[in-house]
């Protein structure tokens, strides 16, 4: 039989440590991923960019922007949910608030950012984003954020606009919390706030 050499078994030995490193470098890299999908499946807010198309909650903000501009507070009711409507203190009064405060022609708006939500529980899910928008008027400019559930399989009553928060765009910082501090169902105006 031949006997090894100390040069195969350095190799042995280098090529042990590789696949050590190899597979601590893959663990490293794998280990965030599955907690951050397991944060999604568990539930919880996603933080970050979220992207549920756009194309649902932009519509949902055109809806509000045309019933806001016209004072039409069918039209700004009928995009929130049943769930919102039943928990909201005061919608009526709330949407009245709107109309005061947000003021002018809508110029242009621009999405800028959306965080998700996602639930698996016992087979049931819920999906929930947070949209925020840039909103220039002939007036003034804002910033709204929409907390809109796009599905509930428990709980269809879920389904449609849960939140507004409208603020001045100088206020932002003063206003705009984190995601689940926001999630007050109807309209809230914090700068209208007794």
């Amino acid at each position: 039989s031949a006997r090894q050499g100390p040069e195969n078994r350095n190799c042995e030995v280098t090529d042990v440590l590789r696949w050590r490193n190899m597979i601590f470098a893959g663990c490293l890299l794998l280990c965030p991923a599955l907690l951050l999908c397991s944060c999604g499946t568990v539930g919880g807010w996603l933080h970050g960019r979220f992207d549920d198309g756009g194309s649902r909650t932009d519509a949902v903000l055109e809806q509000l922007l045309e019933a806001a501009e016209g004072g039409d507070s069918g039209g700004v009711a009928e995009l929130f949910s049943k769930r919102a409507l039943d928990e909201a203190d005061g919608f009526d009064q709330q949407v009245s608030g709107l109309f005061v405060f947000f003021q002018g022609t809508v110029e242009s708006w621009e999405s800028t950012g959306r965080i998700g939500f996602s639930s698996t529980e016992e087979g049931e899910k819920e999906q929930k984003t947070a949209s925020f928008y840039d909103i220039t008027t002939s007036e003034s400019d804002y910033v709204f954020v929409l907390i809109y559930c796009s599905e509930n399989t428990a709980d269809p009553d879920s389904v449609g606009l849960y939140a507004l928060r409208v603020v001045s765009k100088e206020k932002e910082d003063d206003y705009l919390e984190d995601v689940e501090d926001m999630e007050i169902p109807g309209i809230c105006i914090p700068e209208s706030a007794p």
